[in-house]
This record gives C-alpha cells, structure tokens and sequence, in this order.
C-alpha cells in the first residue's frame, strides 16, 4: 500500500509488457521443420506448429491426441521444475481416477468492482477490471498486488488484498487522490512482478 505522498515505483521494479496481436491474411502461415527435442524430452513433430488443415473438424467428437502421449520419451526428466498433471504424460501407473468439474464462483464476486468517482465517471462504461494486466502474490510485502483497467479513461489502477477477496485501492501521487499508476488512454498491458530479480531494486 502507497501513502498519498509516497513515490510510486518505477518503471524499472514494474515489467510493462505491451501485448501485440498477429493478424494473417490470405493464407496459412508455413510451418518449420522441427523434430527438435525439448527440454522434458518430448520431440515435435516434423510438422511443426501443426497445420489448422491437420485437425479434426469437431475436437470435442474426435479429440486430437498430443504426439508426445503417442510416442512418449524413453527418459522424461522431471527436475526441470514444477510439473502440471493435466494429462497422463508423467503417469506411468495410478490408481486414482481424474476427475473434471467447473470452477465455482466466489459467494463475494464479484471481488473487484467499480465504486471509485474515476470509475464511475460514465455510468454507461463504468469499469474495473483485470484486462490483461496482472494479479500477483509478492511474498516480501504479504500481499496480492492487482493491477487492473480504470473505467472510461482506460487508465491502469492498482490494489492491494491480503486474502485476495477484500481489495484496497489506496491513494497514490501519481493522480492524487486516486489509485491510478497509469493514467491516459491503453489496450492490453501487462505488468509483472519479477521474483526472479537478484536486484531487490529492480522487482
């Protein structure tokens, strides 16, 4: 949380990331030839990015097998990181069942709504909400950090929770007295909190 008179960070703690979009006309994109072999051993296959034209027409009746379940590798390293169990990949025998189910709503959603006067300036576009921004727990402040769009003007927010239901929007000096850390007109930008950064300045 930042007083009215702190100082906002800089540019240099806070990653923007600017989200650009790939627009194809007139045809497919040519695909590379792969075969490479990743990290986790999986190879790609020769066709690689697969080719729209290679997929069933319907997935759901005819769902695509991923090639590395087809021909899985001899030795599938597994301290690379942190593994996501999403498939049978990095099964080799269980007796637990997968089970799939729809995630449900908080009871409190929803948890971040406009109810500040630079939110709310058009009734008709009143906004606020995590475009494509960033919501991220920083363990050195014990805190989730969101940063979110800002109504009509489009202008970035920023709040705080410590249990990622109850958000704070505190007074920054950037826009004083509002929460604003960007002001002005954007599309999709992305800020991330760098963990990895030895420089604690830098995060």
């Amino acid at each position: 949380m930042y007083p009215i008179n702190a100082r906002r960070p800089k540019l240099s703690v806070l990653a923007l990331v600017s989200v650009s979009f790939l627009f194809l006309f007139g045809g497919e994109a040519e695909a590379a030839v792969s075969n490479e072999t990743l990290y986790n051993g999986i190879i790609l296959p020769q066709q690689w990015p697969p080719r729209l034209s290679d997929f069933p027409t319907s997935v759901e009746q005819d769902p695509v097998i991923p090639p590395y379940l087809v021909s899985p590798p001899d030795v599938i390293p597994i301290d690379v990181g942190r593994q996501l169990f999403v498939d049978d990949f990095l099964i080799a025998q269980t007796t637990l069942t997968r089970t799939f189910h729809l995630a449900k709503y908080h009871a409190a959603s929803p948890v971040l709504k406009p109810d500040k006067p630079w939110e709310m300036k058009n009734p008709d576009h009143a906004a606020a909400m995590v475009f494509s921004d960033g919501v991220w727990y920083d363990p050195k402040d014990e805190l989730f950090k969101m940063w979110y769009l800002v109504g009509e003007s489009a202008s970035t927010g920023y709040a705080t929770s410590r249990d990622g239901i109850r958000w704070n929007k505190p007074s920054l000096d950037v826009r004083p007295p509002t929460n604003i850390v960007q002001p002005g007109g954007r599309d999709s930008s992305t800020v991330w909190l760098d963990l990895e950064e030895k420089d604690p300045s830098r995060r």
